[in-house]
């Protein structure tokens, strides 16, 4: 029996013509959905050292790296779009494709609230944070 793909959760995001024009043209490019995935991650990283450097700078500086942290989560927001489009809707999925969609999220919410709460000066809220959105993902 072959398997069909289960259902996807409905996102209105996935319809609009800037995601499919975007997805046509990573998938146009030769982009891997797990390349996409793996670029999650770097926004993601990106993001939390602008928190972090927010703690260190003039309170000019700190709104700039704070702005470019919220750059940087909207990134990640899109490559996690993109990437699950072009492994469905462009045929690009691979064999560890579960992985690659599931890890660089867990590990991009690791790195991205706990640099929130590294900027709002409580780290450790940061990693409970953190903590708590992992383990509400497997629940």
């Amino acid at each position: 029996m072959t398997g069909a793909p289960a259902p996807r959760r409905p996102l209105r995001s996935r319809n609009s013509g800037w995601a499919r024009r975007l997805s046509a043209l990573a998938v146009q490019r030769g982009y891997k959905a797990n390349q996409i995935s793996r670029a999650s991650v770097g926004f993601a990283a990106m993001g939390f050292l602008l928190y972090t450097l927010s703690q260190f700078c003039p309170r000019n500086l700190q709104i700039l790296w704070l702005i470019l942290a919220s750059v940087s989560i909207q990134m990640r927001l899109i490559c996690n779009l993109i990437d699950g489009m072009v492994a469905v809707e462009g045929g690009q999925g691979e064999k560890d494709g579960a992985f690659w969609n599931e890890a660089p999220d867990r590990l991009s919410d690791h790195l991205l609230l706990t640099g929130a709460g590294i900027a709002a000066g409580n780290p450790g809220l940061g990693a409970l944070a953190a903590a708590l959105a992992i383990a509400t993902a497997y629940c």
